[in-house]
């Protein structure tokens, strides 16, 4: 029994060392949401170790762009900017949602960020233009009668 004792304190003690030096990692993605085709969003990579990995954005359409990254000694972070720092097929022309994933110190995370199209709700504007515009052919009909001499056919008899 004794000699187990041994063999089971060190491998404890590896255990222990090993989620002690666990790797802390965070991916954002600001903003989270673009408003219309054709924006930017920035990833941001914080990690309190150094390591090299890669940023892979993957489209609605099944597109992958990769970037190298290199967080500096004794860890910090890093910003690329989706799709100006990544090569083609990078773009934001696909509404829906890109999902990020960063390879870093052996590890993979996991982000996404949405590309959605708004609509501008029409206005109460809008709807007096139309309404102007009826009343304004009126009386354009109206002239056109009056000159043309076709009084007569309209009238009630």
């Amino acid at each position: 029994m004794k000699k187990l004792l041994i063999p089971i304190a060190i491998i404890l003690t590896l255990m222990l060392i090993g989620i002690a030096g666990a790797v802390s990692v965070s991916v954002t993605c600001n903003p989270e949401v673009i408003p219309s085709p054709g924006g930017t969003t920035t990833i941001t990579v914080t990690c309190d170790t150094s390591g090299s990995g890669n940023i892979t954005v993957i489209t609605p359409g099944g597109n992958r762009s990769t970037v190298s990254i290199t967080i500096p000694s004794g860890g910090g972070s890093i910003s690329k900017v989706y799709p100006i720092d990544f090569p083609p097929p990078a773009s934001t022309n696909e509404v829906g949602e890109y999902e990020v994933i960063v390879f870093l110190a052996g590890h993979k995370y996991r982000s996404t960020f949405w590309v959605s199209f708004t609509v501008i709700p029409q206005t109460p504007l809008g709807v007096v233009a139309v309404i102007m515009a009826c009343f304004a052919a009126l009386g354009v009909k109206q002239v056109w009668i009056k000159k043309s001499g076709c009084e007569d056919k309209y009238q009630k008899p």
